[in-house]
């Protein structure tokens, strides 16, 4: 059995508090994106009623990327934490990265489903113990949903499921569509990241009714100028197409901007800045903790958001990278297809939109930005308070059929 781990003193009477089952793989202090599902529910579910009680790893696969200071964010929440025995997970040779790939090709849903099999025992064993209202499953991976899948059926609570990414058509994860089609039968409800999402998954396994939307969000920080320089700063990652970003650097060419990335680019782009005459305005580093990343976001002028999905993938999506430029009042230039996010952003006038096939766009996007001015920018719908409201509203209603959240504690 996993060990509970408590920290911190917990503030609200748990009796009074429905309970809520969380499986998540990804909980501090992994830094990585997903975690912020778990940040999320830590902190605002307790204000409205509800206690979450976490499934979580002892030591998740972050590729090297924790934060232990995001701990400070989970005080007081209840975690549960189970061994994740995934092979090779914590070594970097050329036989052990060789060694891991091939674990990754035959787990099955994924590589953390030895992992899951363990969280499946304990919550099948803590729903004995305790009276929950539900459980949910956060997902990637999905081999939590499976987990879920198991305390529902073996404690007859009901399942939701989260979709934080795309399964089926996305080439990241290995497709099963018997598994998710019996999974999503399974479920009394299914959050999505966007709505495009959930009428993209509906349209292929039905279910339209168990749909509820549950965004991305962003606390706002407070207000910090910008630097005099003209820095656009990008944090994290991107997938194979690296279209968005050549796209970006032939607009930056002739343009007074330097660009400043951290996380995992870099490499090829680096050739393309030599080739262009340009390396020294533009720079790449690892990953920073998550702090210092905001504050590095602080000191720029506009953030730029790239991540060169699949076409279909990249009109459904908002990445994270966007949030993290509303949480510090940056405004953004994306370069990518018309779609949700280039929605998002011409509507609530928080940046510029250019197709990334574009470099002429990007050239004029830059230019505009440089007379931004200083007013931070703001989506209201996408604020964690006012997500997390309409969350509690659709997770009573599954539950309990309630269309109204209960008054907050």
């Amino acid at each position: 059995m996993g060990r509970e781990v408590l920290r911190g003193p917990f503030s609200p009477e748990k009796d009074t508090l429905r309970k809520l089952l969380v499986l998540a793989y990804y909980f501090p202090p992994c830094a990585r994106s997903g975690v912020q599902r778990a940040l999320r529910l830590a902190k605002y579910l307790p204000r409205h009623g509800w206690e979450p009680v976490f499934i979580a790893p002892e030591r998740p696969h972050c590729r090297g990327r924790n934060d232990p200071a995001l701990l400070r964010e989970t005080e007081g929440a209840r975690v549960y934490r189970v061994p994740d025995p995934m092979p090779f997970k914590d070594t970097t040779n050329f036989i052990a990265r060789a060694a891991r790939r091939l674990w990754n090709a035959l787990a099955s849903p994924d590589a953390h489903s030895l992992w899951a099999e363990g969280a499946a025992g304990l919550g099948i064993e803590l729903a004995r113990r305790e009276r929950f209202s539900g459980v949910l499953a956060t997902g990637y991976p999905f081999s939590s949903f499976v987990a879920a899948e198991k305390i529902s059926r073996a404690s007859g609570l009901p399942l939701l499921l989260d979709y934080r990414d795309p399964w089926t058509g996305n080439p990241a994860f290995r497709q099963n569509r018997a598994l998710e089609a019996r999974l999503l039968g399974s479920a009394a409800g299914v959050f999505c990241a966007t709505r495009a999402q959930a009428e993209h998954i509906s349209r292929i396994f039905g279910h339209e009714g168990k749909f509820r939307v549950f965004p991305y969000s962003y606390e706002p920080r407070p207000p910090v100028p910008p630097g005099d320089k003209l820095i656009i700063g990008f944090g994290g990652t991107s997938y194979d197409n690296l279209t968005p970003f050549k796209t970006f650097l032939l607009g930056l060419k002739d343009t007074p901007w330097e660009f400043i990335a951290h996380g995992a680019l870099g490499g090829q782009l680096s050739r393309i800045a030599d080739e262009l005459g340009i390396s020294e305005r533009v720079r790449f580093s690892g990953f920073l903790p998550r702090e210092e990343y905001f504050r590095f976001l602080e000191s720029c002028r506009a953030v730029l958001i790239a991540d060169g999905f699949p076409d279909e993938m990249e009109r459904r999506l908002v990445p994270g990278k966007f949030l993290d430029a509303l949480s510090v009042g940056r405004p953004v230039l994306y370069v990518g297809l018309e779609g949700l996010l280039w929605e998002i952003i011409l509507e609530n006038r928080v940046g510029f939109a250019v197709r990334w096939d574009d470099p002429d766009g990007v050239r004029a996007a830059l230019d505009s930005l440089a007379n931004w001015g200083q007013k931070p920018v703001s989506v209201p719908g996408l604020e964690a308070g006012n997500v997390m409201e309409l969350f509690v509203r659709d997770l009573n209603e599954l539950l309990y059929g309630a269309p109204k959240s209960p008054p907050e504690l």
